[in-house]
Protein backbone atom coordinates (compact mmCIF):
# COMPACT_ATOMS: atom_id res chain seq x y z
CA UNK A 1 0.00 0.00 0.00
CA UNK A 2 1.33 3.38 -0.78
CA UNK A 3 -0.02 6.47 0.31
CA UNK A 4 1.50 9.92 -0.66
CA UNK A 5 0.80 13.43 0.51
CA UNK A 6 1.84 16.62 -1.66
CA UNK A 7 3.70 19.68 0.53
CA UNK A 8 5.26 22.95 -0.62
CA UNK A 9 8.36 23.87 1.08
CA UNK A 10 11.47 25.95 0.52
CA UNK A 11 14.18 24.23 -1.66
CA UNK A 12 11.05 22.78 -3.81
CA UNK A 13 7.96 20.69 -4.66
CA UNK A 14 7.79 16.98 -2.91
CA UNK A 15 5.56 14.36 -2.32
CA UNK A 16 5.70 12.56 0.78
CA UNK A 17 5.42 8.09 -0.13
CA UNK A 18 5.26 5.73 2.47
CA UNK A 19 5.02 2.03 1.40
CA UNK A 20 6.99 -1.20 2.01
CA UNK A 21 9.55 -3.11 0.42
CA UNK A 22 10.86 -6.64 0.25
CA UNK A 23 14.60 -5.22 1.08
CA UNK A 24 16.48 -2.29 1.14
CA UNK A 25 18.00 -2.83 -2.11
CA UNK A 26 18.96 0.14 -4.65
CA UNK A 27 16.29 -1.38 -7.09
CA UNK A 28 13.38 -1.48 -4.51
CA UNK A 29 13.65 1.61 -3.25
CA UNK A 30 13.96 3.54 -6.03
CA UNK A 31 10.86 1.30 -7.94
CA UNK A 32 8.83 2.33 -4.74
CA UNK A 33 9.91 5.97 -5.28
CA UNK A 34 9.41 6.42 -8.63
CA UNK A 35 6.47 4.31 -9.44
CA UNK A 36 8.58 2.08 -12.35
CA UNK A 37 8.73 -1.64 -12.26
CA UNK A 38 11.74 -3.18 -10.69
CA UNK A 39 12.68 -4.55 -14.23
CA UNK A 40 12.77 -0.96 -15.89
CA UNK A 41 14.85 0.38 -12.87
CA UNK A 42 17.25 -2.33 -13.40
CA UNK A 43 17.87 -1.36 -16.74
CA UNK A 44 18.41 2.35 -15.65
CA UNK A 45 20.96 1.16 -12.78
CA UNK A 46 23.11 -1.02 -15.41
CA UNK A 47 23.31 1.99 -18.25
CA UNK A 48 24.13 4.35 -15.52
CA UNK A 49 21.35 6.59 -15.19
CA UNK A 50 20.68 6.30 -11.45
CA UNK A 51 22.95 7.83 -8.96
CA UNK A 52 23.02 7.23 -5.25
CA UNK A 53 24.29 10.11 -2.84
CA UNK A 54 25.63 12.40 -6.71
CA UNK A 55 27.31 9.03 -7.38
CA UNK A 56 26.32 7.28 -10.40
CA UNK A 57 26.21 3.08 -9.57
CA UNK A 58 25.69 -0.29 -11.89
CA UNK A 59 25.38 -2.65 -8.65
CA UNK A 60 21.50 -3.35 -8.25
CA UNK A 61 21.52 -4.24 -5.02
CA UNK A 62 23.66 -2.00 -2.86
CA UNK A 63 21.95 -1.60 0.00
CA UNK A 64 20.35 2.29 0.65
CA UNK A 65 20.55 4.20 4.16
CA UNK A 66 18.12 6.32 5.66
CA UNK A 67 19.23 9.90 4.33
CA UNK A 68 20.42 8.31 1.27
CA UNK A 69 19.64 10.26 -2.12
CA UNK A 70 18.54 8.25 -5.50
CA UNK A 71 19.12 10.27 -8.81
CA UNK A 72 17.41 9.07 -12.14
CA UNK A 73 18.48 11.75 -15.35
CA UNK A 74 15.41 13.00 -16.15
CA UNK A 75 13.35 11.20 -13.44
CA UNK A 76 13.87 13.31 -10.66
CA UNK A 77 15.29 12.23 -6.68
CA UNK A 78 14.09 10.68 -3.98
CA UNK A 79 15.31 10.92 -0.49
CA UNK A 80 14.73 7.77 1.96
CA UNK A 81 13.37 9.68 4.63
CA UNK A 82 12.36 6.75 7.59
CA UNK A 83 13.18 2.99 7.98
CA UNK A 84 10.26 1.72 9.91
CA UNK A 85 9.77 -1.64 11.33
CA UNK A 86 8.90 -5.30 9.34
CA UNK A 87 5.05 -5.66 8.60
CA UNK A 88 3.33 -9.31 9.46
CA UNK A 89 4.40 -10.32 6.16
CA UNK A 90 7.97 -9.43 6.60
CA UNK A 91 8.29 -6.32 4.65
CA UNK A 92 9.88 -3.24 5.56
CA UNK A 93 7.94 -0.14 6.03
CA UNK A 94 9.52 3.21 4.57
CA UNK A 95 9.03 6.40 4.03
CA UNK A 96 10.58 8.88 1.03
CA UNK A 97 10.44 12.21 -0.11
CA UNK A 98 10.02 12.61 -4.53
CA UNK A 99 11.21 16.14 -5.44
CA UNK A 100 10.14 17.11 -8.82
Amino acid sequence: MIETNEFENSPGKFKEIKGTVASLRLDSVASLGFGISRSKITEFIKSERVSLNQKFTDNISKKVNEGDEISINGKGRVVLEKVGGLTKKGRISIELKKYF
